[in-house]
């Protein structure tokens, strides 16, 4: 099997970020419930315990935006390619589990690869009125999202990876291989 993508370093990143997300929704839940049960006695509210239904509401909002959060992380992941390899027709791609823990192995038949997108990752934003200014921030992420036949979302590939085998690869994502090198020199 000869390995065309291999993403260990920033896959460690993703890991971090992952399990940090987990400890911001278990803080989110422990927020909505904490609204729910005292929203409107502190002075600044009012001193008085709100109405049932308006502390529900509130209180299970600030909980669902720390959930909705943690299944968007755990989605991601899932996504998240770690290596793919290719053996003659068959490609074996593996990414992170839900939880961060392990991985997942998923192998198909190379015709069921369908199409592959380059996004750019570049964003800037700062204010650069002269040299002594440092509020600028620019960032370089490039992707790629590949698709494959009975699965609703695409594999993300990280371009920042330690290894990439750019020829072996262009094959299997043709196109978006093409913008890449394109757009990077």
């Amino acid at each position: 099997m000869k390995r065309l993508f291999e993403n260990h370093r920033q896959t460690l990143k993703v890991r971090i970020v992952l399990w940090v997300v987990f400890l911001v929704g278990l803080a989110a839940l422990y927020a909505g419930w904490n609204t729910f049960q005292t929203y409107g006695l502190s002075p600044g509210d009012g001193g008085v315990l709100r109405p049932f239904g308006e502390r529900l509401a509130f209180g299970a909002g600030i909980a669902l935006l720390g959930c909705i959060l943690v299944v968007a992380m755990m989605l991601f992941a899932t996504l998240y390619v770690v290596t793919l390899s290719r053996d003659d027709d068959r490609i074996s791609i593996e990414t992170l589990t839900a939880l961060g823990i392990g991985r997942s192995h998923h192998s198909f038949d190379i015709s069921e690869v369908g199409e592959a997108a380059y996004h750019h990752g570049r964003m800037s934003r700062g204010i650069v009125p002269g040299e002594q200014s440092s509020l600028f921030q620019s960032i370089d992420a490039p992707w790629i999202t590949l698709r494959v036949a009975h699965r609703r979302l695409p594999f993300i590939l990280d371009l920042q990876a330690e290894v990439i085998q750019v020829g072996p690869l262009t094959v299997l994502a043709e196109g978006a291989v093409s913008s890449w090198k394109r757009d990077r020199g």
